[in-house]
């Protein structure tokens, strides 16, 4: 589903566009959590109490999983 698309139905079927995104999106993810699921396990900042989540940014967490994931070295 692209977002042109999603705009065409909305105006045929008076059915939102974000509607039709969101299903695109849903199915998107099924299936990725159906081939990747088992393979992608759970890290320790998956598991912070909340309110140490709400203290960093969306973006912070996310850098910190990428290092996490890739190791980079700083030196």
């Amino acid at each position: 589903m692209t977002a042109d698309n999603a705009l065409r139905l909305e105006q045929w079927l008076s059915v939102e566009a974000a509607f039709w995104m969101n299903l695109q999106n849903s199915h998107e993810l099924e299936l990725a959590t159906e081939k990747y699921g088992e393979k992608i396990k759970p890290t320790d900042h998956c598991r912070s109490s909340p309110s140490s989540v709400q203290a960093r940014t969306p973006y912070l967490m996310a850098t910190d999983a990428i290092d996490e994931i890739y190791q980079f070295d700083e030196s």
